[in-house]
């Protein structure tokens, strides 16, 4: 567990901050509380907190004070200072010397929950506290919700799966919802994917509908929200405002984009599935349109067509968009899969390289993303009906193709 301490001079707001939030749930204890900066001082010796939560204007040792002393004599230990507009300028200050963070009054439970877990690496103690009892019922949850939207699922098989998982479904009014993160890299991804985690337990909290709801990720990790309403006056009346308030705090925090889909009203589980699919469209024509997506994957590959290890995921992550409906896009826009055209772009350029340069075969196979040259030379007999050897032998006599 992630240890606080939280320092304020006034007992109501101390006992507002302690139950603001289920603290364990997220990985985080209350290890203790102090009405001034000179009375926490003394106790950090006791308790070792991991994170100390301090307002900034308190008698004797105020937080500013506070920040700086601790991180010279415990320069492990994150202050997060609690500062009104008036005070901002000095916490601005605080945070440039780098003694601490500050979170700016009012705020939301889930702003400074981001702003805690942004500290140090404590998103992966979040992660970790979670027992291994705990994460096996989720697993066992999320794979039954995850076969849910699977096509030709059978629903009933999956009904009984989900209430042996727990999930009950007892109305027949649905929608769907759901969010993703548009990421640039990698390293971006694997962090956000962590994140992901921590934003489904916060919208689990901040939910509140007639009905129940399930929040889970499907299988290329985006965020998918099932909510089953008690009647059809109550889906029909429900507005996405948690998902809209969430995803500012997420551009705020994370300096991350998010798009989210809703999908048409769903009558009955076996609708599920064609609403995560309108949810995933809508998200996705938000972002761009068909023929842009197709048009800016054809130029990624004419980019990349000679690195060996090019993939759909490459695509996907460099235009920011789900594989899935990339794949889709593509085809409905070209007729041939993304798969495909990667192999015929890749053919048409050695063809090209077989007719115009004198390179041996192996370095034209290289030159086209192949490092086996006879692999290269089966795609590509089987691509033109004839192979490469055989066509170098017809252009040496005149014959051309």
């Amino acid at each position: 567990m992630i240890q606080i301490m939280i320092v304020d001079d006034m007992p109501i707001f101390l006992e507002y901050l302690k139950s603001f939030i289920e603290w364990e749930s997220y990985g985080f204890q209350i290890c203790c509380e102090a009405a001034d900066g000179k009375e926490a001082l003394e106790k950090i010796e006791i308790y070792h907190p991991d994170i100390i939560l301090t307002d900034i204007t308190m008698p004797y040792v105020n937080g500013l004070e506070l920040a700086e002393q601790v991180s010279q004599l415990y320069p492990d230990i994150f202050v997060l200072l609690i500062t009104g507009n008036s005070e901002i300028e000095y916490a601005k200050q605080a945070v440039e010397i780098g003694v601490c963070d500050y979170i700016l009054k009012p705020f939301e439970k889930e702003e400074l929950l981001f702003s805690l877990l942004k500290l140090q690496n404590n998103i992966d103690k979040a992660l970790e506290s979670k027992n291994g009892k705990e994460e096996q019922a989720y697993q066992k949850r999320e794979e039954a919700l995850q076969k849910l939207l699977l096509p030709d699922a059978d629903i009933a098989k999956v009904h009984q799966q989900l209430k042996e998982a727990g999930v009950l479904f007892e109305h027949e009014f649905f929608m769907v919802c759901t969010m993703q993160f548009l990421v640039g890299n990698p390293e971006e991804l694997s962090q956000v994917n962590d994140w992901k985690k921590i934003i489904i337990d916060m919208l689990s909290d901040m939910l509140k509908i007639a009905g129940t709801f399930q929040v889970f990720l499907d299988l290329e990790n985006n965020v998918v929200l099932i909510l089953n309403f008690d009647s059809e006056d109550e889906m029909k009346a429900y507005k996405i405002y948690e998902l809209m308030d969430i995803r500012k705090i997420i551009k705020s925090q994370l300096h991350l984009e998010t798009v989210i889909g809703v999908s048409k009203y769903c009558y009955g589980l076996g609708q599920v599935k064609e609403g995560y699919d309108q949810s995933m469209y809508a998200a996705w024509g938000r972002m761009k349109n068909a023929r842009e997506v197709t048009e800016q994957a054809k130029e990624y590959i004419r980019r990349h067509y000679m690195e060996g290890d090019l993939s759909i995921a490459d695509i996907s992550r460099e235009l920011l968009i789900n594989q899935t409906y990339l794949r889709k896009m593509f085809k409905e826009e070209t007729g041939y899969t993304l798969s495909a055209y990667i192999t015929e772009y890749k053919m048409s350029m050695a063809k090209q390289l077989l007719q115009n340069t004198d390179d041996k075969l192996s370095v034209i196979a290289s030159k086209v993303g192949y490092n086996d040259v006879g692999y290269f030379s089966k795609c590509f007999k089987r691509f033109y009906g004839i192979s490469p050897k055989k066509l170098l032998l017809e252009l040496k006599n005149g014959i051309r193709r």
